[in-house]
């Protein structure tokens, strides 16, 4: 949804969203979108340009888990897992050599890799939006993983902009850290 200051618009967006099979994490995707609605271009262009005076771009990048990419039930699904923003993870490998050199993609159709994938995405994304003078802010909740934990390290603005949470308190204490940082926030357009 495009930047808005209404409070119960983003309520009803929020409640509006449905799981799809059952989860899985894709923080890469997430972070993209959220890049998209800061910035002043389609398709969102409320964002300002952040070179005007007086702009502050901040993104809080929260997630519950490392980056995944789901198993389908049957193991002789040609798709191999649920649709994600990079398609099915069956596309990577089974329509390779059988497709013309445009649609082929060099992955390996492993759980693994493909999540080797997604956080080299996440991490040239993280850069990119900072480049782009956009501060991150990172939180890694109830996630014991240390390699997702330094993904999200290395992705914060600077250690300042990183936490842990291991529970609710953990997590309020995070958002008043990052809420004093931010100082006031003030939707503009």
């Amino acid at each position: 949804m495009p930047l808005t200051s209404s409070h119960s618009t983003i309520r009803a967006a929020i409640n509006n969203m449905r799981v799809i099979s059952g989860g899985g994490t894709n923080s890469a995707v997430g972070l993209a979108w959220g890049w998209r609605v800061l910035s002043p271009g389609v398709p969102f262009t409320q964002g300002r340009d952040p070179d005007e005076e007086d702009v502050r771009k901040v993104i809080v990048l929260m997630t519950d888990g490392e980056n995944t990419n789901m198993n389908v039930t049957s193991e002789d699904d040609l798709l191999e897992s649920p649709y994600n923003a990079y398609g099915f993870r069956g596309q990577w490998t089974n329509f390779g050599d059988d497709m013309q050199s445009e649609y082929r993609r060099s992955m390996s159709d492993s759980e693994s890799s493909y999540v080797a994938y997604v956080n080299n995405r996440l991490s040239r994304l993280c850069d990119n939006v900072k480049d782009d003078q956009i501060e991150i802010y990172t939180i890694v909740f109830r996630e014991p993983s240390s390699s997702i934990r330094s993904l999200l390290r290395a992705c914060a603005t600077d250690t300042d902009h990183a936490f842990t949470a291991e529970n609710a308190d953990d997590l309020r204490q995070a958002f008043d850290a990052i809420g004093s940082g931010i100082g006031q926030l003030r939707l503009t357009r």
